[in-house]
């Protein structure tokens, strides 16, 4: 009896907290302000989100962006070696996968003309058996 009540007072909404909107019979405008009240930005994702737009600003005028690169190519040469590298290694990993390729393709090649060999055997064995059962018989049947 206890669990029904306690049920149907859930049910019935009288335990429920009324500061929210229920989503069902709300209005957008009520549900959109109580989703904006719960996302209040701290201090660290404003920063970031200015610290991006600087970015992306100074990134947008080229030649101030181009100015800034330039001023700290000192700093990014190391940068540089390891761009370099890694053409380098991805130059090596193509070539590689080249020769992965013919050697795949010649492998196909072999297993295509050994298969080929293999068919031409069983299909002449499978002849001479037909032609052994069919003159056989043939032969049994005229000797009788």
């Amino acid at each position: 009896e206890r669990l029904r009540k306690e049920r149907l007072e859930r049910l019935g909404g009288g335990g429920s907290d009324n500061s929210q909107p229920d989503w069902f019979s709300a209005s957008e405008e009520d549900v959109a302000s109580q989703v904006l009240n719960q996302q209040q930005p701290n201090a660290q994702s404003a920063a970031l989100d200015k610290f991006e737009t600087d970015r992306f600003k100074a990134q947008f005028s080229a030649e101030d962006w181009n100015a800034q690169i330039m001023a700290n190519e000192d700093k990014l040469s190391p940068l540089s070696m390891v761009m370099q590298r890694l053409a380098i290694l991805e130059e090596e990993k193509q070539a590689a996968d080249r020769r992965l390729e013919e050697e795949y393709e010649k492998r196909m090649a072999n297993e295509d003309k050994y298969y080929l060999e293999k068919r031409r055997v069983l299909e002449d064995t499978i002849m001479e058996i037909q032609e052994g059962i069919i003159y056989g018989d043939s032969a049994k049947g005229a000797g009788e």
